[in-house]
C-alpha cells in the first residue's frame, strides 16, 4: 500500500483522480501526490477522522497545503497512546522514492478529541468536503455509533452499496474503494461527468448530485 502501488493500482483500474485518506494522518500525501502527477491521475489530499464518537469521516481537501494543515491540527487532538508496532502493525511516512521518512509513534486509529461538528466546522472553513464514511457499515458509522444519521451540512455520504436504505432525504451518495489492501482499490468508485477531472469539479457535482455509481466518463 505504498504510495506508488497505490497510483500504479489505479491506473490499472481507469481511476481519473485517487485521494489518499489515511486514519488520522497526512504523512504520506506529498509522496502520494507525486505518484498520481507522474501517473496522470488527479490526487486528493484527504485523511479519514475518528472521531470522538468513534464514528469515521472521510475529509477532503482542493490541495496539499490545506491537506497537510488539517492534518497537523487533527494530530493534536490524538490522544497520547503509543502504537505497538507488533499488534498494530508499523506506522510509517515514505518520500516519493519509498524510502521511510519517520514512523508515526501515536496510535492512528485512536479517537481524536474532536466531535463530529467540530470538524465539520474546520472542515468547511479550510475549504473540503465533508463525508461520513460507510454510513451502511455495522462499525465505525453514523448509524452504529449513533443509531441514525443526523442532521449536518455535510457534503455527501458514503455508501458501500448504492442501495441501501437510509433514513435520510436527498443525500448525495458516493462510493468509494474504502481500501486497506492493494487489490480492493477501484473496487468501488464514483463518476462525474465535467470538462475535465479537478476537484472543485467533483464538488461541483457532489453539491448538484450529478453522480453515478460505477461507470465512466471520470471515475473517482
Amino acid at each position: 500500500m505504498s504510495p506508488l502501488a497505490i497510483a500504479a493500482r489505479g491506473i490499472e483500474e481507469g481511476l481519473d483522480m485517487m485521494a489518499l485518506s489515511d486514519h488520522n494522518a497526512v504523512g504520506n500525501l506529498p509522496a502520494f501526490f507525486c505518484a498520481c502527477e507522474a501517473a496522470g491521475i488527479v490526487p486528493v489530499g484527504g485523511i479519514e477522522v475518528t472521531s470522538e464518537e468513534e464514528a469515521h469521516v472521510l475529509c477532503l481537501f482542493p490541495d496539499l497545503e490545506k491537506a497537510t494543515e488539517f492534518g497537523a491540527w487533527i494530530h493534536d487532538h490524538l490522544p497520547d497512546i503509543p502504537n505497538d508496532p507488533e499488534q498494530f502493525g508499523d506506522q510509517v511516512a515514505v518520500d516519493e522514492n519509498e524510502e521511510v521518512l519517520y514512523e508515526e509513534p501515536k496510535l492512528l486509529i485512536s479517537a481524536v478529541s474532536l466531535n463530529l461538528d467540530e470538524i465539520l466546522t474546520k472542515t468547511h472553513a479550510m475549504g473540503g468536503l465533508y463525508i461520513p464514511a460507510h454510513v451502511d457499515k455495522p462499525r465505525f458509522s453514523l448509524t452504529s455509533q449513533l443509531g441514525f444519521i443526523p442532521k449536518m451540512d455535510y457534503d455527501a455520504l458514503e455508501v458501500v452499496d448504492f442501495n441501501a436504505r437510509l433514513l435520510v432525504k436527498k443525500a448525495v451518495r458516493i462510493g468509494n474503494s474504502d481500501a486497506h489492501y492493494l487489490s480492493d482499490v477501484g473496487k468501488r468508485f464514483t463518476v462525474y461527468e465535467t470538462e475535465e477531472a479537478s476537484f472543485e469539479a467533483l464538488r461541483d457535482c457532489l453539491h448538484r448530485g450529478a453522480l453515478l455509481p460505477g461507470s465512466r466518463p471520470y471515475r473517482f
